[in-house]
């Protein structure tokens, strides 16, 4: 058999002659648990090293990811960028060329007013064409100032780490997050494992876990396996009782606790509603 170079093949060597021997055992009717741990040993210690490569080299795609979608950023940014220019130049061109025009339409209607004789129509006449000519160049300045803005907000609200102004169907990054999350084993969170142990019965796992928790949220409160059974022993017996209290159509477990809260103990208002959750919780004693 042909054996890989360097390490890997060396190792593979190994645990192919330690097969060989638990199996001249077997034959012989020996006990193969030494020879057979060390091959499970061994098996254990490669798959760790695939794995170990098979994450490096996921780690170094996503580098390279990353790498790529900066450079697409900074590629976008500057089109943006350049597009912005262009598009103030040509507000600003259009702006200058209405002012332009407005002025020699002033011009010549202030030549036109200057031959008429009587002065006080050729005072107002001449107001008139001021005013007209402010009030154009006014508002070819607005149309200008809100061109720019508008154009200086879109670039703002470029995307500058998702690459082009228009989002791509399916990025390079968001291909690369996929395949990491396919192929990277999930982490189980602190609280999912508790959940698991308290579904499963296992009291002191879910102890162990719910102090881990109360510890990174900065509580001191610690729990044992025998507070824990006894917390979800209550709870189950209150789950009972509040569900056949459900059943008879009275009043709730809560109601009748609350109503007992407000009752002297002893009085027969008392001993009744303390009958009723005796009942419920399946207590056969009667006050």
């Amino acid at each position: 058999m042909a054996y890989a170079t360097g390490s890997a093949g060396r190792k593979q060597k190994k645990i192919d002659k330690l097969a060989k021997k638990r199996d001249k055992k077997k034959a012989a009717g020996k006990s193969t648990k030494k020879v057979q741990k060390r091959i499970n040993k061994k098996v254990k210690a490669q798959k760790k090293t695939a794995t170990r490569k098979k994450n490096k080299e996921i780690k170094k795609s996503v580098r390279q990811g990353k790498r790529n979608i900066k450079k697409l950023n900074k590629k976008t940014r500057k089109k943006a960028k350049a597009n912005v220019r262009n598009t103030n130049k040509t507000t600003r061109k259009r702006a200058s060329v209405k002012k332009k025009a407005l002025r020699k339409t002033a011009k010549t209607n202030r030549k036109l007013v200057k031959t008429v004789k009587d002065k006080k129509l050729r005072k107002t006449a001449l107001k008139k064409i001021r005013k007209t000519k402010r009030a154009g160049i006014k508002q070819a300045n607005k149309v200008k100032k809100t061109r720019i803005k508008a154009s200086k907000a879109r670039l703002k609200k470029s995307p500058k780490k998702k690459g082009a102004t228009k989002k791509p169907k399916k990025s390079l990054w968001s291909r690369v997050k996929n395949t990491v999350k396919k192929v990277m084993p999930k982490k189980k969170s602190l609280a999912a494992k508790r959940d698991k142990a308290k579904k499963k019965g296992n009291y002191k796992k879910q102890a162990k876990v719910q102090n881990k928790i109360n510890k990174k949220a900065g509580s001191n409160v610690r729990h044992t396996k025998k507070s824990i059974k006894k917390k979800a022993k209550t709870n189950k017996s209150w789950s009972k009782a509040s569900a056949s209290a459900k059943k008879s159509g009275g009043p709730t477990m809560s109601q009748l606790v609350a109503k007992r809260k407000g009752l002297t103990k002893g009085s027969d208002a008392y001993k009744k509603v303390q009958n009723q959750i005796n009942k419920h919780y399946g207590v056969k004693k009667r006050h």
